[in-house]
């Protein structure tokens, strides 16, 4: 069922009122004939679906009744997959094993991209004093909507998110896909904000100090293309120690 009729009730507005408000920006359609479209006895042509939602402003699938991902949706996906993203999951399709590596896809990149945020933090403010230090997300954070909504609120301005929350025609394996894109996206933007050579010395400080010292988390800055420059480093702080 379409939800010209919750829309419409929601602005406070009768089939004539809003028939004479159409009228007024040029749009001529009899409350009759609204009447019938949110009865679903006749189906606008695409034109008047797109007219009706410009109105209201609000999308057409949206006011066709299909399901469209809000805001909150995108970052209980991030949430959830964060949650789950330890491990790759398998399901079956026609007899098939398949393997869904979405959730890990999307867990790596965040940890990813909380690294980078480290290393960045450290060299704002190294001139002040500061040290390396690692920045997590606790379990706290991880369960809280909100702490998603603040520290990633970048991703409802990617052009793919925006469509996307327009639309609402991807699946959600899809959506994951572009979830995990916009944040692999933010990783190198947030490292572009320097030379190689600064950000690489605030890595090496960061090695030096321990605070990235697991091969996992350094394969979590492959993206970044800095992967191998830490097997360069790692050989400059051997051979440092050898002298």
């Amino acid at each position: 069922m379409n939800r010209l009729r919750e829309v419409r009730k929601k602005q406070g507005l009768t089939l004539k009122e809003l028939s004479q408000q159409l009228k007024n920006t040029g749009f001529n359609i009899s409350p009759d004939t609204l009447g019938k479209y949110e009865r679903a006895e006749r189906e606008p042509k695409l034109e008047t679906w797109q007219k009706l939602a410009n109105f209201f402003n609000v999308s057409v699938p949206y006011l066709q009744g299909i399901k469209t991902y809000s805001n909150d949706d995108i970052f209980k996906i991030m949430q959830d997959s964060y949650k789950h993203g330890t491990k790759g999951k398998t399901y079956t399709v026609d007899g098939v094993i398949n393997l869904d590596l979405s959730n890990v896809l999307i867990r790596g990149a965040i940890d990813q991209l909380m690294l980078v945020r480290s290393v960045s933090s450290y060299l704002e403010n190294k001139k002040r004093g500061a040290k390396p230090s690692k920045i997590e997300i606790s379990k706290n954070d991880a369960s809280n909507l909100d702490f998603w909504k603040k520290n990633f609120s970048f991703m409802l301005n990617d052009p793919s998110i925006k469509l996307l929350l327009k639309t609402g025609k991807e699946q959600k394996l899809e959506v994951k896909r572009i979830i995990a894109n916009v944040i692999n996206l933010e990783v190198n933007q947030e490292v572009n904000q320097y030379s190689h050579e600064e950000f690489f010395k605030g890595m090496s400080d960061f090695i030096k100090a321990k605070q990235i010292a697991t091969p996992e988390e350094q394969n979590n800055l492959a993206n970044t293309g800095v992967l191998t420059m830490l097997d360069v480093l790692g050989k400059m702080d051997k051979q440092d120690s050898n002298e």
